[in-house]
């Protein structure tokens, strides 16, 4: 067969599909309208998984480099402190900047991870400021950094090292409040769980259980020495120190020879 004769045939069949298309479109409309659903389904689930993907990348990259930043934070904190200044603040930055990752990650890893971190940050941060802390402002933060731990604890159902990473860093709370029985409680409850068998939360908890005593001894300060009663004199009158030597004892003077008896 001749290659125009190939060509006429495939342009005439063609021409003929074009014309009973819309004959055949009318015959299966239903199965154009399911095919054409289906592909836009997977076109539309393509796009959210690579959409997720990215932004799922983006938050876990976050929160890496918040996590470096309290590394930093910490080291100007101690370098400015030896200076005479106080940039204990940049915690809380940090620990805003954690807790809002937290509360917006659908990863319940991350998101527990992340948790536990705003908690450590918090508590960290009252132990770098140069000022005292009233008990008040102490309670506020602390119950703060509990929250925190809490939700740790719910979104990391499955994870058991961080379960118990969270509960731990709730033991930690009740040690900074002086409540040192509920937190020898939940270290207890850490160590003796057998989910949390392997995990270096579990060895902490013993290892914290064995020093108990000696995070609740308080120190006892000497009294000072009550100063020696000091006499008064009176004016112009000059004091002699009771450490001064005593002046040299003389013999008297000795008499001049008697004159010898006459005859002697």
């Amino acid at each position: 067969m001749k290659a125009e004769h190939r060509h006429d045939l495939k342009t005439n069949e063609l021409a003929e599909w074009l014309q009973n298309l819309p004959e055949l479109a009318k015959k299966n409309v239903k199965i154009l309208t399911y095919a054409s659903v289906v592909i836009v389904l997977i076109a539309v689930s393509a796009w959210f998984h690579w959409h997720f993907k990215n932004e799922s990348v983006q938050k876990k990259t976050e929160f890496t480099g918040f996590v470096t930043q309290l590394s930093q934070n910490k080291a100007q904190i101690i370098q400015s402190s030896s200076e005479g200044k106080d940039l204990s603040f940049m915690l809380l930055q940090t620990a805003e900047a954690l807790l809002n990752t937290a509360q917006n990650e659908k990863d319940d890893g991350v998101a527990a991870m992340a948790f536990i971190k705003h908690g450590e940050t918090i508590r960290t941060e009252l132990h770098y400021r140069n000022e005292t802390i009233s008990e008040q402002e102490l309670a506020t933060q602390i119950e703060k950094a509990k929250s925190s731990y809490d939700e740790a604890v719910k979104r990391s159902k499955g994870r058991a090292s961080l379960t118990a990473m969270a509960k731990f860093g709730l033991g930690l709370c009740e040690e900074e409040l002086g409540k040192f029985d509920s937190a020898a409680a939940i270290y207890r409850q850490i160590a003796e769980d057998p989910s949390f068998d392997g995990t270096v939360t579990a060895v902490q908890a013993k290892d914290r259980l064995d020093s108990m005593d000696e995070y609740k001894q308080k120190l006892t300060f000497k009294a000072s020495p009550k100063p020696e009663p000091v006499s008064v004199l009176p004016p112009g009158t000059e004091q002699q120190s009771l450490t001064a030597p005593l002046p040299p004892i003389t013999s008297p003077p000795a008499e001049p020879n008697s004159p010898k008896a006459p005859g002697m």
